[in-house]
């Protein structure tokens, strides 16, 4: 659908955004562009063992581990604080 509105040529297509035709079109770029990056992108040395499940793993544990040691830090700081506090409140 062509039409002229103050000298100026719409080529835009008389479909809507919303239509199915639109949304179908625009999935099937998107697979196309995904399929392109993915055969044309050399993964580094970090991607391919970040694929590897061994590497996943240990990765996850450590995480756990420093989560872990987070909480207790945070812990003991309130209860130094708190007793502290308490200390003081009491005078003693």
């Amino acid at each position: 659908m062509v039409q002229q509105q103050d000298g100026q040529i719409n080529h835009a297509p008389a479909v809507s955004l919303d239509s199915a035709d639109y949304l179908t079109n625009r999935k099937t770029i998107k697979e196309y562009q995904t399929i392109q990056v993915q055969h044309l992108h050399q993964p580094s040395l970090l991607e391919r063992l970040a694929q590897r499940p061994a590497v996943r793993r240990f990765a996850r544990n450590v995480l756990r581990l420093i989560m872990i040691l987070i909480a207790i830090g945070v812990g003991a700081a309130l209860l130094y604080y708190l007793e502290l506090d308490a200390s003081l409140a009491t005078g003693e």
